[in-house]
């Protein structure tokens, strides 16, 4: 699912109106899209263990890729959030830092986010994680192949983290 919310006019995704698709995950979705995807992840969620999202945002104005998160709700899963941030920094290929970033701590926003509200249905690790659109963090421009090995290295990390669960 790609939420263009109205970045061709400039709004770059943030909090707009009604909703923003990343605070459209408590509740009835007010997009199609977000509702759609709730559908999707519940029927997976049926037949397979789900344990992690991951929540893709660009543009982030900083050269730093970094992890919103919410309060976990149970030791383990902070425990979790903790060790993939770990595996995502030491990732070689992944040209930009990534840091563990801020933590939500509105109650009404962390009811209607995507890593809360998933973790709170399913007890799912979810991260978001947001990347820089302009430089990485050694300097250099952000394109194609750089952000092609951060997809890699964010991928690889989560999947040795799966593994090791």
């Amino acid at each position: 699912m790609m939420d263009v919310d109205g970045v061709f006019r400039g709004d770059y995704g943030k909090t707009v109106a009604p909703d923003d698709f990343w605070e459209d995950w408590g509740g009835t979705s007010v997009h199609p899209e977000v509702a759609a995807t709730r559908v999707a992840i519940s029927g997976w969620a049926a037949r397979a263990p789900y344990d992690l999202l991951l929540d893709l945002h660009a543009p982030s104005p900083s050269a730093e890729t970094h992890a919103y998160g919410v309060p976990a709700p149970t030791p383990e899963l902070e425990s979790d959030r903790s060790r993939l941030m770990a595996l995502i920094k030491a990732a070689q290929d992944c040209p930009f830092s990534a840091t563990a970033g801020s933590t939500v701590r509105d109650p009404d926003l962390i009811a209607r986010c995507t890593q809360g509200a998933q973790m709170a249905e399913y007890a799912a690790l979810a991260l978001c994680l947001e990347f820089a659109y302009h430089r990485a963090a050694a300097g250099s421009l952000v394109g194609p192949d750089s952000l092609a090995r951060l997809g890699y290295a964010v991928g690889a990390a989560a999947a040795r983290f799966l593994a090791e669960r």
